[in-house]
């Protein structure tokens, strides 16, 4: 029984010794310079269309399903002095 398990021993040896020969500096960075290029390519079109909905590039008011809102008020308005109403006289 004690040779069966150096010999398992020794094969995790192997693959451990196999594993960090793939896994050098050189293949470390390539890998991590993959990772983040790809997490880049993927993040674009979400960081484009928020900078543009930010800067007033959105969908156009009439393609929008729901009625527009109504316009603002005038800035003047009618007084109770000036209304027809008031200048009628009482009878």
């Amino acid at each position: 029984m004690a040779g069966a398990s150096s010999r398992t021993g020794q094969e995790g040896t192997a693959r451990a010794e196999r594993a960090r020969a793939v896994w050098s500096r050189d293949f470390a960075l390539f890998f991590t310079a993959r990772a983040i290029a790809r997490l880049g390519d993927t993040m674009l079109p979400v960081a484009l269309a928020a900078v543009l909905l930010q800067h007033g590039y959105g969908p156009a008011r009439s393609a929008s399903p729901w009625p527009r809102p109504p316009p603002p008020s005038p800035a003047w308005s009618y007084s109770a002095e000036s209304s027809p109403t008031a200048s009628a006289p009482a009878s």
